[in-house]
């Protein structure tokens, strides 16, 4: 490794350079803040690819959100590139846990009990209203209308029992609880739980649905059997797992068992930064860590290269200050004597007893650090707070606003006060006539919705609004004729939102490419969502549902978002934006580093935690690890740890309660007021400007590449922005008879071709079909879905010679490039006798325009171009193969590709992602008609 460190001129202390060069068996690896952690564990990959030749496909590198993921994948990368070695990256599995665990789980749907192909992840927002969808079944054994609290006899109303059932699910499946557990406790609650749960998971198997708790728990099923262990074993023979402190049972049970074989596992954490007990997380898995591997090396990395002198001390003697007992390495942090930063006081205290002036105070003193110099910009400065909810937030967010200074507070769950959600809600309840008195059981929802209609129409006096009120008149009046003539209409909530981008102020917010932009985007997911759960039967309004959906999107859907918080968007690539001094919980801050953070509302008392934790303590597999007596107390310690350990050159310290928490008071006491210090000093302070670092994105030439290449406003809206479309039945047919035509293919090269009838075929195709319309909640016509299963025939029975030449069907496939990486999906590789042949299926009628013949040589050259990279292929030939053609000579249409259309598509793909990484969306002209009449943003660019 000695030549490595020469080139890249770094010398690593002792600690980091055993964690780096120990590579084979166990290792723990106690990372203290800011010693260098992730620049370790960057070297220690690029010793096992350069110098170990270890290949990156047996590498798994579990990271604790996307953006480290992101971080690493690009480091490794440019590190590799930066030694001059010739070895492709985009193999190695660098992701989350529940990123991998989706991964894997994708790639073996064909042989899992419980998943099928095309499964959906719910989110936090869909659990709720999945089992909102699903409750009465959920709960068929658990509801007894005699009880006071008729639900489990624990909760009076069905959102607080929703919101009750999500944290008891996703804590059983962590801890790997079964049903049949809880119904034989002999307790009643724990016993209707029981029902319930397993009814929840019959439910998620059923519909094809898995939350992010059955992630990791549909993965573990796949360890338990033997082919799929044994195959994944092979695959994974170096496993690294960062913050291992904040992973739960059921994740340290998959890692413990992937490994098995050669027990070349590396943990690295902290046991003071654990953070998420709340969402099952145990510190346990870190300090048990070397009982489960007796043998195992451990390294200390506790030199810290990030912090001034005094702020490493303010933490420690705080870390000190509670006895721990076995919850804790002992381990003291040290700063860097070469990096030793001059005297000067950079921990104080801001003390006021009233929020507002604590807030006054704060801001001038950020103020002032720019004023003097002391920082470059305000993104420097974080101001972290336990909660960042308004009630908590808004006074940092106001006094900074008076003196001019810009603040981004992404999670402070405000989403509903942006202007253009106001709005847009108003104008929703303006065409559908809903009367806010019939949510007179919800006061808050209810003085919302009147102050949004009153804006509105205030809006709408203005004058150069006056089109968007025509609009709006005419939509009401078209929606009561709809009702009262019985008639349908063509249009979901989804066309009538797009409808609205035609006018100002929607229009504007679109084309400014700020927040309201993706705020927007936001609100398209959303309605995506309420016409998945709430209109079953049909998504398109007619005088059948046209009163029903506002009662459904205001008294139930839009209520519940409300009531429980809704964040706007936030960039997880880029969390700092410059000149705005962030405001973040210490949970969002964790993995940071600021040169100024002031930590605030010190005052505030210990949460409880670890509730659920007690009540299922007689359940779960390992007995208690912790002093439950203590918890609370621990939590509080290591989190205010966290907190204090991002600051590299200012922490400040600050509360308006009369008291400080009795966990804060010695340290509180130690420091000096922000007045009592010499702001002179500060002079001595230089603080380096931070600039972002560009990561290595990957793009895939059907989702990125080709779709930009149609129009590069559709790329920017759909892809850039997350707006969701609202029309998929053109998508339903070709992923039926795609999936369709891929199980034949797959089966083909598994079993005998002669096995296969048109009744097995059938039972694929009405499954796919089932779950492709679970899923976009879209049906085709009778005579459409005959047509599917025709082609699908029509395939198999006029292709049996070039079937029995498959030797790959839906093969992904991805490489590195200098500046991103590339993936992509081939859809079927012919070997004939040494030579092979790509074909691409597409579920349409042949189209042989010189502009789709362009597009369709582009696409399989670049396939062929990967193949040829990454595996040393050459295709002889390529297809495209039509299944909409009832002619079998008609339907393959031969594509020419030579090297000249290889160096084309390179220069192509090259060419597009640089336009999309310079954000080049502006459009030169218009793509063809059809393309325009077929979007959702027909309307903003009046192409309809």
């Amino acid at each position: 490794m000695n030549d490595i460190y020469n080139l890249l001129d770094f010398t690593p202390n002792k600690e980091q350079q055993k964690a780096i060069e120990t590579t084979d068996g166990p290792l723990l690896i106690i990372a203290g803040p800011g010693s260098g952690k992730t620049q370790s564990l960057i070297l220690r990959t690029v010793n096992l690819l350069a110098n170990k030749k270890v290949k990156a496909k047996n590498i798994l590198v579990c990271t604790f959100t996307e953006k480290a993921a992101l971080q690493l994948r690009t480091r490794i990368a440019n590190m590799i590139d930066n030694l001059d070695h010739r070895i492709d990256t985009s193999d190695i599995m660098i992701n989350t846990i529940h990123g991998f665990c989706n991964e894997i789980l994708r790639e073996f749907t064909d042989v899992h009990p419980h998943l099928d192909r095309g499964f959906e992840v719910l989110d936090e927002v869909m659990q709720k209203f999945f089992i909102n969808d699903n409750f009465n079944k959920i709960l068929e054994d658990s509801t007894d209308e005699s009880r006071y609290k008729k639900y489990l006899n624990k909760w009076k109303y069905k959102w607080r029992t929703i919101e009750g059932l999500i944290k008891y699910f996703n804590k059983l499946t962590q801890e790997l609880i079964s049903p049949e557990d809880l119904v034989f406790s002999g307790d009643k609650f724990f016993e209707e739980l029981g029902y319930a749960y397993q009814n929840y998971r019959d439910l998620l198997s059923e519909k094809n649905y898995v939350d992010f708790a059955f992630l990791q728990f549909y993965l573990n099923d796949l360890l338990e059997n033997k082919e799929t262990e044994e195959e994944l074993k092979n695959r994974f023979k170096y496993i690294m797992v960062d913050e291992f402190q904040d992973t739960n049972y059921i994740q340290e049970t998959i890692i413990y068992k992937l490994i098995e074989k050669t027990n070349n596992i590396c943990v690295v954490g902290d046991e003071d930064q654990s953070l998420y007990r709340f969402r099952g997380a145990t510190v346990r898995n870190l300090l048990e860590f070397p009982k489960h591997f007796p043998e195992a090396e451990k390294v200390n990395l506790t030199i810290n290269y990030r912090s001034h002198q005094q702020i490493i001390d303010i933490y420690n003697r705080f870390m000190k200050s509670l006895k721990w007992g076995n919850a804790r390495f002992n381990k003291k942090i040290k700063p860097c004597r070469q990096n030793r930063m001059p005297f000067y006081n950079s921990v104080f205290k801001i003390n006021e007893f009233d929020k507002s002036k604590q807030a006054k105070k704060v801001a001038d003193f950020i103020e002032d650090l720019k004023t003097r110099e002391v920082i470059n910009d305000y993104s420097e400065v974080a101001i972290l707070i336990d909660s960042v909810k308004g009630k908590y937030s808004d006074s940092f967010i106001n006094a900074l606003a008076d003196k001019g200074i810009r603040s981004n507070c992404p999670r402070a769950k405000n989403y509903f006060q942006y202007e253009e959600i106001r709005y847009l809600l108003a104008a929703f309840v303006y065409i559908f006539e809903f009367d806010e008195k019939a949510v007179s059981y919800a006061n808050d929802w209810r003085l919302y919705l009147e102050e949004i209609k009153f804006e509105l129409k205030e809006l709408l006096e203005e004058e150069r609004y006056h089109s968007f009120s025509n609009w709006l008149r005419e939509k009401r009046k078209y929606y009561k004729e709809i009702a009262e003539k019985k008639e349908t209409t063509d249009e979901n909530l989804l066309d009538v939102m797009y409808q609205m981008f035609e006018f100002k102020p929607f229009k504007k917010y679109l084309e400014d490419n700020s927040l309201s932009k993706y705020n927007l985007g936001i609100m398209s997911d959303l309605l995506a969502k309420f016409n998945k759960f709430y209109l079953k039967e049909s998504q398109i309004i007619t005088f059948r549902n046209v009163e029903y959906i506002p009662q459904r999107l205001f008294k139930s859907f839009f209520y519940v978002l409300h009531r429980s918080g809704l964040n706007e968007y936030e960039d997880r690539e880029k969390i700092l934006i410059k000149d705005h001094v962030s405001i973040m919980t210490i949970h969002q801050a964790k993995g940071l580093e600021f040169p100024v953070v002031i930590v605030s509302n010190l005052g505030k008392k210990t949460m409880q935690s670890g509730q659920l934790d007690k009540e299922l303590k007689d359940f779960k597999h390992r007995k208690i690890f912790e002093d439950l007596n203590k918890i609370n107390d621990f939590d509080y310690m290591r989190k205010y740890y966290v907190a204090f350990s991002r600051a590299e050159n200012f922490l400040v310290l600050s509360k308006y309660r009369k008291n400080a928490n009795p966990k804060i008071r010695p340290v509180w006491n130690m420091v000096k007021s922000l007045e009592e210090i010499n702001k002179n000093d500060w002079d001595q302070v230089n603080i380096n400007e931070k600039k972002d670092s560009k990561l290595k994105k990957q793009y895939s030439l059907t989702t990125d590449i080709l779709v930009y290449d149609t129009c590069p406003r559709q790329y920017n809206f759909y892809k850039e922005s997350g707006f969701t479309s609202s029309r998929r039945g053109g998508a339903l047919f070709g992923s039926l008879v795609h999936e369709t035509i891929e199980d034949v293919n797959k089966y083909c090269l598994e079993e005998n071709n002669d096995k296969l009838s048109n009744e097995k075929i059938k039972e694929w195709y009405e499954n796919n079909y089932d779950n492709l319309r679970e899923h976009m909640q879209q049906s085709l016509a009778p005579n459409i879905k005959k047509e599917a299963f025709n082609q699908i025939i029509r395939y198999y029975k006029n292709n049996q010679e070039l079937i029995e030449k498959i030797s790959e069907s839906e093969l992904n496939i991805s490489i590195e490039k200098p500046d991103y990486f590339i993936s992509g999906k081939i859809d079927i590789i012919l070997d004939d006798e040494g030579k092979y042949h790509l074909i691409d299926i597409k579920a349409t009628k042949p189209e042989e325009s010189e502009e789709k013949m362009e597009k369709y040589k582009f696409q399989l050259a670049t396939y062929a171009n990967l193949l040829k990279n990454k595996h040393e292929v050459n295709i002889e030939n390529a297809m495209i193969y039509f299944t909409g053609a009832k002619n079998p000579e008609e339907a393959k249409v031969n594509i020419s590709i030579n090297d000249k259309d290889f160096k084309e598509a390179n220069y192509k793909f090259d060419n597009i992602v640089k336009k999309i990484q310079n954000e080049k969306f502006a459009l030169e002209s218009f793509p063809p008609k059809k393309i325009c009449r077929e979007c959702d943003f027909r309307f903003f660019c009046n192409q309809y």
